[in-house]
């Protein structure tokens, strides 16, 4: 195929079938068509060039150098592209609670949680402004007695919701702290941002497996549960700690923010032992039965 010779007139290429031999012109203008072809080519690999997915091997060193990232000198080179890949991909979301998690994570491989202190400011509404549905998360409009808000006073009704207070998940809001910021104090201000870290790995114990007991209530009104499920985690009914497995993914994309039951902390028991929201049952524990169940854990299995 020969574009250049294909858009001459078609006079000229009936005149160029009767030489002798045939296709003289042809073969002419196919040593410029080659040539036109190799610059097409390079500038379709320039394009490529542009982008750390597609460059080639050669260009990478110049894109991190643009970018300022630094390499181990005896890294393998795809290590390079997916250390560039990772700088970029920072950059693009920078300032943001995920790349701070994500970053951190590249940094400690340690559990990490990431919270802007100033969403749990207490936040009043003004008397002669008053916007219910915009009022914090979730809004006042929509929030119940056990619904902790950042203005008003803290519910004393969700035993669950009360375990969370003065932790990374703290849901409550708090007045300022003006002191200077310290590791291990937690210190509510507008500028103020809070990275909590945990250094034990979790360890899941997999050749164990608790104790169910399957109890009937008796007689119960409409829309109540007909059974109770009692889990004995230990098999000599010992006191043990649970604790949550860590489920954090840096190459999620989009990001997404570690939640309570994905971080390598130790579960409370209030979490546990109420049937409340706030203990997420959904993410504790899992039925397989048709019948509608009612999950306690005893307090004698955990540790006073």
């Amino acid at each position: 195929m020969n574009p250049l010779y294909d858009r001459l007139p078609e006079i000229y290429r009936v005149k160029d079938e009767e030489q002798t031999p045939p296709g003289q012109l042809e073969n002419y203008l196919a040593i410029a068509d080659f040539i036109f072809d190799a610059i097409h080519e390079n500038i379709e690999s320039l394009y490529h060039d542009l982008f750390i997915e597609t460059c080639v091997d050669w260009v990478i060193p110049y894109i991190g150098d643009l970018l300022g990232t630094s390499h181990s000198q005896r890294a393998m080179l795809w290590t390079l592209r997916a250390d560039v890949a990772d700088t970029i991909a920072l950059r693009r979301r920078k300032g943001t609670l995920a790349s701070i998690e994500r970053l951190t994570y590249n940094l400690t491989q340690w559990g990490i949680h990431a919270v802007e202190l100033r969403e749990n400011l207490v936040w009043n509404q003004h008397l002669n402004h008053q916007r219910p549905d915009i009022g914090g998360n979730p809004p006042y409009a929509a929030a119940t007695r056990f619904t902790p808000i950042r203005g008003g006073t803290v519910t004393l009704r969700d035993p669950a919701m009360l375990s969370l207070l003065n932790t990374p998940f703290d849901p409550f809001a708090h007045i300022p702290d003006l002191k200077p910021p310290t590791i291990g104090n937690i210190r509510y201000n507008l500028p103020n941002l809070a990275i909590f870290l945990w250094r034990l790995k979790d360890y899941r114990v997999r050749f164990t497996k608790p104790i169910v007991a399957i109890q009937a209530t008796g007689t119960v009104e409409p829309g109540e549960a007909t059974h109770v499920v009692r889990v004995y985690v230990h098999p000599l009914g010992e006191p043990v700690r649970l604790f949550n497995t860590y489920q954090f993914d840096p190459d999620k994309d989009p990001p997404v923010i570690t939640q309570i039951d994905a971080t390598p902390g130790p579960i409370a028991t209030a979490r546990l032992t109420t049937n409340s929201a706030a203990g997420k049952p959904e993410n504790t524990w899992r039925s397989t039965l048709t019948i509608p169940l009612i999950l306690t854990f005893p307090l004698s299995i955990f540790p006073r």
